[in-house]
């Protein structure tokens, strides 16, 4: 299974370490692609000298999340893979989320788009926005422990979710 991870990027310096670090970690082997907007920051010398594994699309304009994005994907799909997950430069996953994801797409071949929970910063809520889009019984089987492998939503907040080729 080729399984990359699309990161479109602008400024992000103080992110960086824990969001494609959290991709290294991954139980799952994902190549990973980092699309820059032009940053003024020195990301792309940073992500190139600390993350040589790491494919960086340099623009020279800031091309804007959507465009840096289908940029990714197209490199991704050019690459052969099956599953894309576009990852938010602020965001990071757990070692297991890969695995979880591609579970629940492979349990339920209908879906669109697949989305883990984004908790909070702190790992001690759900993050609001993303709540807000969930089934309300979603927010009581997480406080009870009790989640199902994956509920149905009508949409998904961008800062992760993997998609099938």
């Amino acid at each position: 299974m080729n399984i990359y991870a699309v990161i479109a990027t602008y400024n992000g310096m103080r992110w960086y370490d824990r969001c494609l670090g959290s991709l290294l970690h991954s139980d799952v082997f994902t190549n990973i692609v980092v699309v820059d907007n032009a940053s003024s920051d020195n990301s792309a010398t940073y992500i190139k000298e600390q993350f040589s594994n790491v494919h960086i699309i340099e623009s020279h304009t800031n091309l804007g999340f959507a465009k840096a994005n289908n940029i990714g994907i197209k490199y991704a799909i050019e690459q052969g893979a099956d599953y894309i997950l576009l990852l938010n430069q602020d965001a990071w996953i757990e070692e297991n989320t890969i695995a979880r994801l591609i579970k629940a797409f492979e349990d339920n071949r209908e879906a669109g788009i697949i989305s883990p929970i984004h908790l909070n910063g702190n790992k001690t809520a759900m993050d609001e926005r993303f709540a807000s889009y969930l089934p309300w019984e979603t927010t009581s089987d997480l406080f009870l422990n009790k989640l199902k492998p994956y509920y149905e939503c009508d949409f998904v907040n961008a800062a992760a979710r993997l998609v099938s080729r």
